[in-house]
C-alpha cells in the first residue's frame, strides 16, 4: 500500500509538472548515443536549450531556473547534452569528432523528434551552435543566444589555445597561462560531472559562423548579455543579424524574465 501511495503522489507531481517524460537517448549521425530530458505536454509549445562548454543540460538550464520556469509557462522543454558532457557518449581521444559534429547532433535531435515548430535556446558554446544551426538552414520560431558575442560567434578558435590550456592544466592550475581560467573550468566540471577531455574534444570541432549567413538569417533573436561575461561585443553580433535585439541580464532571475518574455512573444 505504502508502494501504491508513493507511485501515485509521484504521477499527480509529474502531471503537476507538465508530464514528464524523463531521460531518453538516440544514436546520432556517427554511432554516439545522445541523451536528452523531454518534459512537458507534447502538443505544448516546443523549446530546445542547448547549454554551454563544461556544462550539461541540467546545470545550465536546471539548476538555474530556467527549464522550470520554461514549464510553467506552458512550453515543452527538450534539453538535449553535447556529446562529451553530461550523460551523452564521450568519444574517445582517439575518435577523430566530424566537422561541427555538435551542430550535427542537434539537428538529429530536431530529426529523432520529429520537430518542425520549435523554439530554440543556447547558453555560450550553445549559443555558438544555435547560430551555426540557423545559418545552415535551422528555423525556429523564435530563438534566444546567452553570453554570445562577435568572436566567440565568427571565431571561436581564436579562445582555443587559451581554453585547451587551462583544460590541459585542470590539475596544475599553477602551471597554466591564466590559474583563474583553469579554477572556473574545474568549477564547471564537478557541477557537471564532465571530465576535461569532452572539455578539448568539443573545443577541435567547433567552427565560426560566416557572417554572410549571418545577414541571411530571418528568425527574430534576442541576444542576452549575462550574466556571465560574453563571448566578444553582442552589441556588434546584433549588427550582424537582421531581427535582432540585445538583452542585459545580471542574474539568473533577469535572465529567466527576458528568455519567458521574449518567447512568450511568439
Amino acid at each position: 500500500m505504502t508502494r501504491l501511495l508513493a507511485a501515485l503522489a509521484l504521477a499527480v507531481l509529474l502531471s503537476a509538472c507538465g508530464g514528464e517524460r524523463g531521460v531518453s537517448r538516440f544514436v546520432s549521425f556517427d554511432g554516439t548515443e545522445i541523451v536528452y530530458r523531454d518534459a512537458g505536454g507534447a502538443d505544448a509549445p516546443a523549446v530546445v536549450l542547448i547549454h554551454g562548454l563544461l556544462a550539461s543540460g541540467e546545470t545550465d538550464f536546471t539548476d538555474t531556473g530556467l527549464a522550470g520556469e520554461l514549464r510553467r509557462q506552458g512550453f515543452r522543454v527538450i534539453i538535449p547534452d553535447l556529446r562529451g558532457h553530461g550523460l551523452s557518449g564521450r568519444p574517445g581521444a582517439d575518435e577523430a569528432w566530424a566537422r561541427d559534429a555538435m551542430v550535427r547532433d542537434q539537428f538529429a535531435l530536431l530529426d529523432h523528434l520529429d520537430l518542425l515548430d520549435y523554439d530554440l535556446v543556447g547558453r555560450g558554446m550553445g549559443g555558438q551552435i544555435a547560430l551555426k544551426m540557423m545559418a545552415a538552414g535551422a528555423e525556429p520560431r523564435r530563438a534566444v543566444v546567452i553570453g554570445m558575442g562577435e568572436a566567440g560567434a565568427l571565431d571561436p578558435q581564436s579562445r582555443r589555445a587559451a581554453y585547451a590550456d587551462a583544460l590541459l592544466n585542470i590539475d596544475t592550475p599553477e602551471a597554466a597561462e591564466d590559474p583563474e581560467q583553469v579554477r572556473e573550468f574545474a568549477r564547471r566540471l564537478r557541477r557537471s560531472g564532465g571530465d576535461a577531455a569532452g572539455g578539448l574534444a568539443a573545443l577541435s570541432t567547433i567552427t565560426g559562423v560566416r557572417p554572410e549567413a549571418l545577414g541571411r538569417v530571418s528568425v527574430p533573436v534576442l541576444l542576452i548579455d549575462g550574466p556571465a561575461p560574453a563571448a566578444g561585443d553582442v552589441a556588434a553580433l546584433a549588427e550582424r543579424l537582421p531581427e535582432a535585439r540585445v538583452g542585459e541580464a545580471d542574474t539568473d532571475r533577469a535572465l529567466r524574465g527576458l528568455v519567458t518574455g521574449f518567447l512568450g512573444e511568439g
